[in-house]
């Protein structure tokens, strides 16, 4: 059975037959505890431009030769900064791996990259369904909450959600549960909230608005990790 293990704000790993990294922000993350030379992977996935998303992918992917996974724009970028084994998608998409398979979904969110100050267009947001050995995930990325949600829980059918939780830039605690009901989860992974000031949270409040909406929230400890 897949592992998720969180590695502080946005940054996940889902650990099964093959290890991957979806927006590995490491070095720069004041809530990581790992440091970024310690991060294994098969694959990375980057769900959008951002810096705390896109994040350590150029230096982890050249240091370890992993495959990168990304928005057409995003890997056009990581081609210019060196990297060869990348793999483009668009939204809608689906790529099959010897693990599963991945789908590139929709978030609605913004997406660039600040390339040493110049602001490049990096496509559209994105988020993930990920099935790894037989398990079905949806890492939603930076996202508001959108009607279109109830197609992937319908589709697409994941077992768990991770859902950013901070608010101001994303989701909050009331529309991630939304988002759970139209999903048709029953589980629910926060991520994205208490990295900084901007994007506090009260988790315990969170914890109980889910149980009370009969929703089973998995409150990580940063490097914390759930079997699925």
């Amino acid at each position: 059975m897949p592992t998720i293990k969180w590695l502080g704000h946005a940054s996940i790993q889902i650990l099964g037959s093959k290890k991957l990294l979806i927006d590995p922000f490491i070095k720069e993350n004041p809530a990581a505890k790992i440091g970024l030379d310690d991060v294994e992977a098969d694959l990375i996935l980057v769900t959008h431009g951002h810096p705390d998303h896109i994040g350590d992918t150029v230096y982890l992917a050249k240091k370890r030769n992993i495959p990168v996974v990304a928005i057409f724009e995003i890997t056009n970028y990581l081609q210019k900064k060196g990297l060869t084994d990348i793999i483009p998608m668009n939204i809608g998409g689906k790529k099959d791996f010897d693990f599963g398979w991945v789908k590139m979904v929709p978030a609605v969110h913004s997406s660039s990259i600040n390339d040493e100050g110049t602001i490049l267009y990096a496509g559209n947001p994105a988020g993930f369904v990920v099935n790894i050995d037989g398990k079905t995930i949806y890492v939603a990325g930076d996202t508001a909450l959108f009607k279109d949600m109830e197609l992937i829980g319908e589709l697409l059918k994941p077992d768990l959600a991770i859902l950013p939780v901070g608010d101001n830039f994303t989701m909050n605690t009331e529309e991630a549960i939304y988002a759970a009901k139209l999903l048709k989860v029953k589980k629910i992974i926060p991520i994205h909230f208490n990295t900084w000031d901007i994007i506090t949270v009260d988790i315990s409040d969170f914890k109980t608005k889910c149980i009370d909406n009969g929703l089973e929230p998995i409150i990580l400890e940063v490097n914390g990790e759930y079997e699925l």
